[in-house]
């Protein structure tokens, strides 16, 4: 669930899909990271009047460092830490302890 202010508003995205390619084949609000894989047909015509039907394949993975997940489980700790001290202190503040 998403609460937008009064100022934001959602944006529909046009992406390509198929094979070969067409343009604004999915609308969509959200974008996600996968898939992983994909695949694509180029057809050229060479000068010659030969028709070529080129498919390319490829994949891709986002790799992150040791040292990024070590910083974020730190940030994340610290942020815990940080609420627990701010609610204690309010607590204590309104002595509801």
């Amino acid at each position: 669930m998403v609460l937008l202010g009064p100022d934001e508003s959602f944006t529909i995205q046009s992406l390509s899909a198929g094979k070969p390619k067409k343009e604004n084949a999915i609308q969509s609000v959200s974008l996600a990271l996968g898939p992983d894989f994909m695949t694509d047909v180029f057809v050229v015509d060479t000068c010659d009047h030969a028709k070529l039907n080129i498919v390319l394949s490829y994949s891709w993975n986002f790799r992150v460092s040791k040292v990024i997940k070590y910083f974020t489980a730190l940030f994340i700790l610290l942020l815990i830490v940080f609420i627990y001290i701010l609610v204690y202190i309010y607590l204590i503040l309104f002595k509801i302890f």
